[in-house]
């Protein structure tokens, strides 16, 4: 019901069309920053990642801007498929506790709680013992640890409203939740460059522009 009514432009066909590539051969931009003002369609566009990543053949349905939309969308389509259920597709939304846990509200798991981002990565891809140390102690992992995290898997962490994640945390009277906030920037950081590095990783983050 998403693509019919949803217009894929020139730039998200190239958006998804690059992450196909990433994900097939390793080549491509591996950290992808959509910056635009607040209502400038970051959102919607992590939403269609979304789906053309977990039902690729869903693209069928979208409606293309322009012609090499069209193609770019069709190219992808036929790698993504290929790919059957071995993309693994993270989302983190910064509104949103169980997408985004945080020491003060972890995400409680049968066996264990998730309390930071770091935590949660590797509790989606199913590894969260790789990085259990690191998340309670709230200590954020060496890009080593994430490159590892990464190895021999195909990712894509899509990232919404990061901003308004740390500033929640940067304003509580909480001094715990502060310092963990300015991990989290040592966290992104390290993320991008172990993302840069992997083979078949994909990170894409919404960042609001100022007025």
């Amino acid at each position: 019901k998403f693509f019919p009514i949803t217009l894929v432009t020139e730039q998200m066909a190239e958006i998804i069309a690059n992450i196909a590539n990433v994900l097939t051969a390793g080549e491509g931009t591996k950290v992808i920053l959509l910056s635009a003002y607040f209502g400038g369609g970051k959102t919607h566009t992590l939403i269609s990642l979304y789906h053309a990543l977990t039902k690729p053949w869903a693209l069928k349905k979208a409606v293309a801007e322009n012609r090499r939309a069209k193609e770019l969308i069709d190219s992808a389509i036929e790698k993504l498929a290929k790919l059957s259920n071995t993309i693994n597709v993270v989302v983190i939304d910064g509104h949103m506790e169980s997408l985004a846990p945080y020491p003060g509200k972890p995400l409680n798991v049968t066996a264990y709680k998730v309390q930071t981002l770091w935590g949660y990565i590797a509790h989606s891809l199913g590894s969260y013992s790789e990085l259990k140390v690191e998340d309670e102690k709230v200590v954020p992992p060496s890009i080593e640890a994430l490159v590892r995290l990464f190895s021999n898997k195909r990712v894509v962490i899509l990232v919404d409203e990061i901003a308004a994640y740390i500033k929640s945390l940067y304003t509580s009277q909480d001094q715990s939740l502060k310092e963990y906030a300015s991990a989290i920037s040592t966290f992104m950081e390290r993320l991008a460059k172990a993302v840069e590095v992997s083979q078949n990783v994909v990170l894409v983050v919404s960042l609001p522009t100022a007025i």
